[in-house]
């Protein structure tokens, strides 16, 4: 009878991998763990996004979650009927002087 082991991948992590990161997350306090994966990336340190993100959460470097604020403006409109408010989304106007 074969007894199945629980086979999870350890990794060792470096303390000088961990300082390599510690240094910009002072530097950089707006960065998240993306873009300190990819200052590391392009010094030139083959690291894993998601061992990035690991350390820097056992250290208590991950930045809160962004809020998105409500469009309070978008519930106050209310149409009766079918077509009665219509909006859009204008990037440009042609006249005759040319694009506004």
């Amino acid at each position: 009878m074969k007894i199945k082991k629980d086979k999870r991948r350890i990794t060792r992590i470096d303390s000088s991998i961990v300082n390599e990161i510690m240094e910009p997350c002072k530097e950089r306090i707006t960065y998240g763990y993306n873009r300190i994966w990819a200052l590391l990336r392009n010094s030139g340190i083959n690291i894993a996004k998601k061992t990035v993100y690991k350390i820097m959460r056992n250290n208590n470097l991950t930045l809160p979650m962004h809020d998105h604020k409500n469009r309070k403006e978008l519930k106050l409109l209310r149409a009766d009927k079918p077509e009665m408010l219509i909006e859009t989304d204008i990037t440009y106007i042609p006249t005759n002087n040319g694009m506004t």
